[in-house]
């Protein structure tokens, strides 16, 4: 599902103690297994210092939306042995989102 309007800019996520869906690992929500990575606050500390995020190795599945407002992406790299088989939806030039200026994905 598409979000209808932009949501509050996320600079941190925090898990509830005992959840067992979801894990936060340099300040990115994944699951708990960290094979999907579900959401990308626009605060973390690669994609600030770099424009530039780099998906991990482990990660099999990226959820949609995951990059979704993140006014400062300009680029995804991959893992040298990734195991990315899904992206899910990604905004585009067609359906695009506020404050995505992504120029190279």
């Amino acid at each position: 599902m598409r979000p209808s309007s932009p949501p509050p800019i996320w600079s941190i996520f925090f898990v509830a103690d005992g959840n067992t869906s979801f894990r936060v690992v340099d300040n990115i929500l994944f699951s708990m297994d960290g094979t999907v990575l579900v959401s990308h606050p626009a605060a973390q500390t690669e994609l600030v210092a770099t424009g530039a995020y780099t998906i991990p190795a482990n990660v099999t599945a990226v959820a949609d939306y995951a990059f979704a407002y993140l006014a400062n992406l300009e680029q995804l790299r991959f893992a040298p042995e990734t195991q990315l088989a899904e992206i899910g939806a990604l905004p585009s030039a067609a359906r695009p989102f506020p404050a995505w200026p992504c120029r190279t994905v």
